[in-house]
């Protein structure tokens, strides 16, 4: 069934022909007239882009139809946590209880906000689906951040109720902010309600999703900004179902590409339950995100990481039928690094796919002898574009790790110069993108929107290349962002954080090389006169207004202003190219 109108093509203005549209070697079945993936024209948060024809045109009806398709298998496993397993009925059941309490008890209507902060669980998994089916938007906190930051981002949202485990609600009623209707995860504290008496299974309930409109806002998710503090980003309900459907469409053509390539299907001999996933990113991001609501839309179980373990890892693929493993470069490298990677733990292993940073050459070779029978992939995007803009794999990327891969399907990209003219093939410039999967804006903030969305085209920030073959390259990052570990930090934020001790002038955050984390972040605190400052003190001080992984490495202090250019910045590389880093002199970063 369709759920499109038909249009006639129409595409936004190239007067260049330099924009990059998608060649990436889908099989051309898929794509076809009348096929599953078939595209048509059509308008997305005002843009004219391109859409799948045959796909539920919202993210709301798209996750109706999965659960009206799961309810033929009740008993299948979809939620798995520390070997507790949650089935698709069960886990309907509660959705569908606690839905009717946000709209019944806490007055939530549809349109409304209500923020999600808690670590990786099962109810964050529930409280998304509960949210969504009443009609409200569900704004994904940071969990790892600081009280300060997570009550910002609940308070610029204008969030009418907040689910919250305990921890982070004592986080957030600090100073007895926000003053909000709260359901909090164990023994509820105060006037707040608990999770689960607000979310018990009755027999028979069944989920009900309020209809929404392609334009309607679905999710808020946040990334830190240039100007030190992260912004609220909004996806509509038909870019998020359109990006679902564009995850399952490159699913299946990574499925062919392995065919191709070892001659034989992904998933022969495996068995006939669908494959399970493994989400060890957290769910507020668009990663962990993206992995649970497809492994739920293909019929899989979910397996909720705690915290990154090596050991839990091989103890889930030898338990457990996994085809796909996504995680950064940092948990690569842990992986292989383990005693068990010889072992038959990896055996089943199909694809595995990497990204957030470069991998290493020696990384690369290590998995090549590791998982002989493993597809490697790897994605570029960020939050604002959900996730996803380029994307490659096996041989081809093998081949070109300093790559990122080519335009996915239904997406476009420039690269810009500084004055917003198209670079020339080979010439560095701003990536911007273009399609139905981009954001809709920042909310509340009309200033950062106009700056970061041009005629429709998102500026990503990064500055890249495409060479002759038609991949994309990312050379330098024109944000001032480090990434450690697969952790965005924006250095903005962590400076004006320091900048905020007494007995600092200003500061200055970078980062360094490092082996395992890709990159380690490191900062210098220009002190005030007669002002002394100890390096556990300051990172004490940072840990009290940022989240852990944000807390600098290693701090060095200085009492001289740092130079400046003419037009009054921080003149960043003059600085470093004369700076003696003082934790140099025994090799050593200091966590």
């Amino acid at each position: 069934m369709s759920h499109n109108s038909v249009a006639a093509p129409i595409r936004p203005g190239d007067a260049t022909g330099k924009t990059y549209r998608s060649d990436f070697p889908v099989p051309p079945a898929l794509m076809a007239p009348g096929a599953t993936y078939e595209t048509m024209a059509g308008r997305i948060d005002d843009k004219q882009c391109e859409l799948f024809r045959n796909a539920p045109p919202t993210l709301s009806l798209r996750l109706a139809e999965t659960f009206a398709a799961r309810r033929a298998a009740p008993h299948a496993r979809m939620t798995e946590q520390d070997g507790v397993v949650t089935t698709f009925g069960e886990f309907e059941a509660r959705a569908a209880v606690l839905s009717l309490h946000l709209r019944e008890a806490m007055g939530v209507k549809v349109g409304n906000h209500v923020a999600i902060a808690m670590a990786n669980r099962v109810e964050w998994m529930l409280s998304l689906i509960a949210i969504l089916a009443a009609g409200a938007v569900p704004v994904l906190v940071n969990s790892r951040g600081a009280g300060a930051e997570m009550r910002r981002a609940v308070e610029m949202t204008d969030c009418v109720a907040v689910i919250a485990d305990r921890e982070r609600h004592e986080l957030l009623v600090a100073d007895n902010v926000p003053a909000l209707p709260c359901l909090v995860i164990g023994a509820a504290p105060g006037s707040a309600e608990d999770f689960a008496a607000a979310s018990v299974a009755e027999a028979g309930a069944s989920l009900d999703f309020a209809p929404r409109k392609p334009e309607d806002p679905a999710l808020i998710l946040f990334s830190s900004g240039t100007t030190g503090h992260p912004k609220a980003i909004i996806h509509s309900q038909g870019g998020m179902g359109h990006s679902m459907t564009l995850g399952l469409l490159l699913d299946e053509a990574y499925d062919a590409l392995y065919r191709e390539h070892f001659g034989h299907d992904p998933y022969a001999g495996l068995g006939s339950e669908p494959p399970a996933i493994i989400v060890s990113s957290p769910l507020f991001h668009v990663a962990g995100l993206l992995l649970y609501l497809r492994a739920m839309m293909k019929g899989g179980a979910t397996i909720l990481l705690g915290k990154w373990n090596t050991d839990a890892v091989f103890d889930l693929l030898e338990a457990n039928t996994i085809v796909r493993l996504a995680l950064v470069p940092t948990m690569i490298f842990d992986l292989l690094a383990s005693p068990r990677a010889s072992g038959g733990a990896l055996s089943r292993l199909r694809f595995l796919s990497s990204g957030t940073a470069a991998l290493a050459p020696e990384v690369a070779a290590r998995i090549r002898e590791a998982l002989p029978q493993c597809f490697m992939l790897n994605t570029y995007g960020q939050t604002e574009t959900m996730e996803r803009v380029a994307s490659f794999g096996g041989p081809e990327f093998e081949a070109n790790l300093a790559a990122v891969g080519r335009v996915v399907p239904t997406t476009m990209l420039r690269v810009l110069r500084e004055d917003g003219s198209d670079a020339e093939p080979g010439e560095p410039g701003e990536v911007a993108a273009y399609g139905a999967c981009t954001m809709a804006g920042y909310y509340n903030d009309p200033e950062a929107t106009a700056a970061t969305i041009r005629d429709g085209w998102v500026l990503s920030g990064d500055i890249g290349r495409f060479d002759e073959t038609g991949l994309l390259h990312i050379v330098d990052r024109k944000k001032n962002m480090v990434i450690a570990g697969g952790e965005n930090i924006y250095c903005a934020e962590v400076e004006r954080v320091m900048a905020e001790h007494p007995a600092v002038a200003e500061a200055l955050a970078f980062g360094e090389p490092d082996a395992r984390l890709g990159e380690r972040l490191v900062a210098v605190a220009v002190l005030k006169p007669g002002q002394t400052l100890g390096e556990d003190e300051m990172k004490a001080h940072c840990k009290a207004g940022l989240a852990i992984y944000k807390v600098p490495r290693a701090i060095g202090f200085i009492d001289t202003p740092l130079p400046r250019n003419a037009t009054g910045k921080v003149a960043k590389g003059e600085f470093l190219a004369g700076y003696a880093r003082p934790w140099a002199a025994t090799g050593e970063v200091q966590a």
